[in-house]
């Protein structure tokens, strides 16, 4: 029991904001827990991230919710206006169709002056325009109709997959949750590993994860000046007719995010085959990233970043917080930023060095 409470407030002392400091690479995975606390404590942080995503996709749900009301709003007012205009579209119809308007042609085979024919010219066309204009106004006001149960449509579709995704993960929290409270009831220090949980938790909110945040926060801003950095390297890009093939080794790139803020002389960036690792320790944090490049086309072509491990102080964080990190922070590669263009075809990623396929578009 005391070395747990030990190991508590060396945890705590681990979590104080100090200065970062370069220093000898340790091992991201280390930690001072055994392998059954640690998976306990694993699972707790899990906990803070799915109640996290809970949150997030209910503000989500809310913010459907509110859409789908405007909407129907509107659509319930949209019908009322329709109405009226189609009533007014129908007695222009009407009037074509019984032969009202032939008094207007029979008035000008009738007409005694030039003056007249004029006269009637004018009014005749004041009149057709007023019949095209409330046919269109129908027109317009149909197709704004139809548009408008389309959104509805697609709200209604989000929200079925929001409410999904929110069911989805409320099981999953409460089924870890389980989990959690079965192993704290078979453990004797169940009081002072409930409390060291507490703690951790705290920590991650509080400290951890702002700092992962402002880590990748610097990562993306630094990305966006990657591509025309990389083209004045000299042999970086090589021309072959209408491809290019644009090479990047890990040692460019730790060489270029250090010139960029030296908050990177923290982190060192490994290329290996099919993933990319970044590890890094400063006197309060362990990271450790492994991830891979993917080409996508839609909505744009950018070689993007999918994050597949995230561990942080030896804890590996779920799928759910990596995913959020993914949509706040793009640390993706776009070509068209080094060349407008040029598209990318491929990115492989070998030992040491990440290779890019691209292609010349006129």
């Amino acid at each position: 029991m005391r070395k747990l409470a030990a190991l508590a407030v060396l945890f705590a002392v681990l979590a104080l904001p100090l200065p970062l400091r370069p220093g000898i690479p340790v091992p991201v995975h280390a930690q001072p827990y055994d392998e059954e606390l640690r998976q306990l404590l694993e699972k707790s942080l899990t906990l803070t991230e799915l109640d996290r995503e809970i949150e997030r996709i209910g503000a989500i749900r809310e913010e459907t919710l509110a859409g789908l009301k405007e909407i129907e709003k509107r659509i319930g007012e949209m019908e009322i206006a329709i109405e009226r205009q189609r009533e007014k579209a129908g007695r222009v119809l009407r009037a074509y169709y019984m032969g009202d308007k032939l008094l207007l042609w029979q008035a000008f085979l009738s007409a005694g002056s030039l003056s007249e024919l004029l006269r009637l010219w004018e009014m005749a066309e004041f009149i057709f325009r007023s019949d095209r204009d409330i046919l269109l106004a129908y027109a317009e006001s149909y197709r704004n109709l139809r548009e408008e149960r389309g959104r509805l449509e697609a709200y209604e579709k989000e929200l079925a997959e929001v409410e999904f995704a929110l069911q989805t993960q409320r099981e999953r929290l409460l089924r870890l949750q389980r989990e959690v409270d079965e192993a704290l009831a078979d453990r004797d220090d169940a009081e002072e590993v409930a409390e060291l949980i507490r703690d951790i938790q705290t920590s991650w909110q509080s400290k951890g994860l702002p700092l992962i945040r402002e880590y990748f926060d610097a990562l993306s801003q630094a990305m966006g000046e990657l591509p025309a950095w990389l083209q004045d390297q000299p042999g970086a890009v090589e021309f072959r007719g209408l491809r290019i093939v644009a090479r990047l080794t890990d040692d460019q790139m730790n060489e270029f995010l250090r010139s960029r803020d030296e908050r990177f002389r923290n982190l060192e960036f490994r290329f290996y085959e099919d993933n990319m690792t970044i590890e890094g320790k400063t006197e309060s944090m362990e990271l450790f990233v492994e991830g891979r490049y993917t080409v996508e086309n839609d909505p744009v072509n950018v070689i993007r970043f999918h994050i597949d491990r995230l561990v942080f102080n030896g804890f590996e964080l779920p799928d759910t917080t990596r995913a959020d990190l993914e949509r706040e922070f793009d640390l993706g590669l776009y070509p068209q930023q080094m060349l407008p263009f040029i598209t990318a075809e491929n990115a492989v990623l070998k030992d040491g060095v990440l290779e890019i396929g691209l292609r010349i578009t006129l």
